[in-house]
C-alpha cells in the first residue's frame, strides 16, 4: 500500500517518507532520529513555532547524507530556486534517485522552464515506469506549452496507475477543455467538485463548460457557487454578465459586467462585453463609449474597432464608421466582418462601386459568408445591377435559409426588372415560408417596396404587394 501511495508523491511527500523510512531501517544517528521525530510530531500538530525550533537544533547535528537531503529539504520551502540548484549539484553524484529529479522538475516547471522539466519527467518515467506523480507533472508541462492531446494521453496514464487520487481528473479535463472538448470534461470536473468544492477553479470551469454546451442553467449555477467562493473574480462577473447576455436579459447583464469592470477597469474585452449588451439594447451611445475605450486600451484590436463602427453606423454617422472599419483591415486584413462594416456604410453614402470591392473581399476570404453575399447583393442592387444581386442573393440563402432579408431583396430585384407576376410569386412565397418558418420578416421589406413607389417604378405592384400579400397598410 505505501508503495501504491508512493506513486502519486511530490518531492516533499517523497522526501519525509524517505527520512521516516531511512529512520525506522536504522539509518539516522540516535541526535537525528530524535530531533527528527520531535520535528514531525510539531508539523503533524501544526506547531509552528515548535518546528522552526526544532529545525533550528537539527541543523546544529554534524553534516551526514541525512542532513544534507534535511537542509535541502529547509531550503525548498523558502527558496525553491536555490532548492533546484542545490538538487543539481546532488544528481551529479545521484543521477538517477527519484527524489532529487523530481525536486528538480518541479522547480523547473514553477519557473515556466517547462521543455527542461519535460526532460527530468521523462527521466523519471524512465527509472519508474508506474510513478503516477511523473506522468501527471509532465502532463501539466505539457498544457503549459500548448500541447494538450500529450497531456491528455499522460493524465489517462496517471488515472490508470492510481485511480484513488480525485484530482488528476480535474487538470485532465482542463486539458480537454483547451481541445474545445467542454462535454467531455464535464464528468472530470463533477468529480473534483464533489471529492473538494473549493479547489482551484472547479466551478468557473464546470460553469464555462455548461456554458460553451449550451446548459445555461447549470452554468448559472456553478457560476453563482464561483462567485461566492471568489467573490474578486472579474471573469466570474464577466461569464456571469454572458448568460443573461444569451438571455437578452440586458439589464442583469449589464449589472455583471459593472462589476467586472470595477475590478479590473483596463481588461479591454469587458467594455466589448459591456458594449455589445448596450448596442444589442439599443443604446448605441453607450455601446460607442465602451467600444471606443477598448481602443484606447489595444489599438491594434479590430474587433473592438469594429464594433465602433457598427455603433456610428447606426447613429448614422457614416463616414466615421468608415473610418473604424478601415482601421479594424488596417490591423488585420482578413477580419471579414469589417469589409461587410464598410460596405453598408458605403451604401449610405452613394458609393456602390466602393460597396461591391469591399463585400468581393470579404468572399473573398469567405465564399460561404453568407452576410456578405447578401450585402453584396444589395450593393449591386443600389448599382442598378438587378441580376446581379439575385445570384448574390440566392448564395447567401444557400448558406444561410433564416437570411429573410436576402428572400426579398431577390423579390425586389425582380420586380425592378420589370417581372412583376414572378415577383408576387416570389413574394407569396417567401411571406408563406417565413410563416411557416417562424422567421421574422423585417419592416424593411416593405420600405424597400415604398422606396420603388417613390421613385415612380411598379407603383401599383407595390401597392398590391404591401396591402394583399404583406396585408399592411400603406
Amino acid at each position: 500500500q505505501q508503495y501504491r501511495l508512493s506513486r502519486m508523491g511530490d518531492y516533499n511527500s517523497r522526501e519525509v517518507s524517505n527520512f521516516i523510512v531511512d529512520a525506522d531501517a536504522g539509518k539516522l544517528s540516535v541526535a537525528e532520529k530524535q530531533l527528527f521525530g520531535r520535528f514531525m510530531e510539531a508539523v503533524v500538530k501544526q506547531d509552528n513555532v515548535a518546528a522552526r525550533e526544532l529545525e533550528n537544533e537539527l541543523k546544529k547535528i554534524p553534516a551526514s547524507s541525512f542532513m544534507t537531503r534535511f537542509n535541502l529539504f529547509d531550503v525548498y520551502s523558502t527558496d525553491e530556486k536555490k532548492a533546484g540548484q542545490v538538487a543539481e549539484k546532488l544528481l551529479k553524484d545521484q543521477p538517477d534517485d527519484i527524489t532529487l529529479n523530481v525536486l528538480r522538475a518541479e522547480v523547473l516547471f514553477d519557473y515556466d522552464k517547462y521543455d527542461e522539466s519535460v526532460k527530468y519527467c521523462d527521466k523519471l518515467i524512465g527509472l519508474w515506469p508506474q510513478y503516477a506523480y511523473a506522468l501527471e507533472l509532465r502532463a501539466r508541462n505539457y498544457q503549459a506549452l500548448g500541447l494538450p492531446e500529450k497531456a491528455v494521453g499522460d493524465y489517462d496514464q496517471a488515472i490508470q496507475l492510481f485511480p484513488a487520487n480525485k484530482l488528476v481528473p480535474y487538470h485532465r479535463s482542463t486539458a480537454l477543455m483547451d481541445l474545445d472538448k467542454y462535454k467531455e470534461a464535464i464528468p472530470g470536473l463533477l468529480q473534483a467538485f464533489s471529492f473538494n468544492p473549493g479547489y482551484i477553479w472547479t466551478t468557473y470551469n464546470l460553469a464555462r463548460c455548461y456554458y460553451k454546451t449550451d446548459m445555461p442553467d447549470s452554468a448559472l449555477y456553478f457560476v453563482n457557487i464561483h462567485l461566492q467562493q471568489h467573490p474578486d473574480d472579474d471573469d466570474g462577473y464577466d461569464l456571469k454578465g454572458d448568460l443573461y447576455y444569451d438571455r437578452d436579459d440586458y439589464a442583469n447583464a449589464l449589472d455583471q459586467y459593472n462589476q467586472a469592470i470595477h475590478l479590473s477597469p483596463a481588461r479591454e474585452i469587458f467594455y466589448e462585453d459591456r458594449g455589445n449588451a448596450y448596442y444589442y439594447d439599443q443604446k448605441y451611445s453607450e455601446a460607442l463609449a465602451d467600444f471606443l475605450k477598448a481602443v484606447q486600451l489595444d489599438k491594434h484590436r479590430a474587433y473592438s474597432a469594429d464594433r465602433v463602427s457598427d455603433c456610428y453606423y447606426e447613429l448614422k454617422e457614416y463616414k466615421k464608421a468608415i473610418s473604424y472599419d478601415q482601421m479594424a483591415v488596417k490591423d488585420d486584413p482578413t477580419y471579414k466582418d469589417a469589409y461587410v462594416g464598410l460596405s453598408m456604410s458605403k451604401v449610405e453614402i452613394g458609393d456602390y462601386k466602393g460597396a461591391i470591392a469591399d463585400c468581393s473581399k470579404a468572399v473573398a476570404i469567405d465564399s460561404t459568408f453568407d452576410r456578405a453575399l447578401g450585402d453584396l447583393g444589395w450593393a449591386y442592387y443600389c448599382a442598378g445591377d438587378n441580376d446581379a444581386c439575385i445570384v448574390y442573393s440566392y448564395k447567401a440563402l444557400h448558406y444561410d435559409e433564416t437570411a429573410t432579408y436576402a428572400m426579398f431583396n431577390i423579390a425586389l430585384a425582380t420586380l425592378k426588372k420589370g417581372e412583376a407576376e414572378k415577383a408576387k410569386a416570389l413574394y407569396r412565397e417567401f411571406i408563406a415560408k417565413c410563416k411557416d418558418k417562424g422567421y421574422t420578416i423585417s419592416d424593411g421589406a416593405i420600405d424597400d417596396l415604398k422606396n420603388l413607389m417613390k421613385q415612380n417604378v411598379a407603383v401599383d405592384d407595390c401597392k398590391y404587394i404591401i396591402t394583399q400579400l404583406f396585408q399592411k397598410e400603406l
